[in-house]
């Protein structure tokens, strides 16, 4: 597990050192030269256009947490985030869903991506291991600073997401003036899906 401390502009990092080092995401951003700061985002929610859709999925999640016992990370994966962003990216023609998708920025920013969507805007969502949704974000915070080397500038504004399955909770990268913002809301599944499902249109530009 690499500290605060020990972080070296020399060293070699991957994403998931970050999750688990003992460094907050504050300090992670701090590392990279951005800053960073917890807040409401008030994300735009954009009417669904496919509702019996997404209420039928709503059924099926029910569902799968009554007869399915979830119990490894994989399983949250196929079972509970999979489905969602499956749907999504079905939807939006113009989309491409990666998983495990591998990216390098440096020796410090590199490693896969667990569900990467791109197409006129782009998103990575992570599935947090151990369910730790607070872990879960440090990692977001590195792999937004490596997309925000990676993308092309014309895209002002990075989104990511971390799950833990039947949460979802969202975070900004302003490119202009490097700082990301941690929303301190927390999207619950199957509860709230049709207004997650929303939220993605919206930050994907699929108003």
């Amino acid at each position: 597990m690499i500290q605060y401390s020990a972080f070296d502009k020399n060293g070699s990092y991957t994403f998931s050192d970050y999750f688990k080092t003992n460094a907050d995401s504050w300090e992670i951003a701090k590392f990279f030269g951005y800053g960073l700061q917890r807040e409401e985002l008030n994300l735009l929610t954009v009417p669904v256009p496919w509702p019996e859709t997404v209420h039928i999925l709503q059924a099926d999640l029910r569902e799968i947490s009554k007869k399915v016992y979830i119990n490894s990370e994989q399983a949250r994966r196929e079972f509970l985030i999979a489905p969602i962003l499956f749907l999504l990216s079905k939807s939006l023609a113009d989309f491409r869903l990666s998983v495990e998708k591998y990216i390098f920025a440096s020796d410090q920013l590199k490693g896969s991506l667990d569900y990467y969507l791109s197409g006129q805007q782009s998103m990575v969502v992570i599935e947090a291991k151990n369910s730790d949704i607070v872990s879960g974000m440090k990692q977001l915070v590195a792999e937004l600073i490596a997309l925000d080397k990676l993308e092309e500038p014309e895209q002002m504004v990075l989104h990511g997401a971390v799950s833990i399955g039947d949460d979802w909770r969202f975070a900004r990268l302003n490119r202009a003036d490097k700082k990301i913002i941690e929303d301190i809301k927390l999207y619950r599944v199957p509860e709230e899906i049709e207004i997650l499902f929303g939220v993605l249109f919206g930050l994907l530009g699929k108003e």
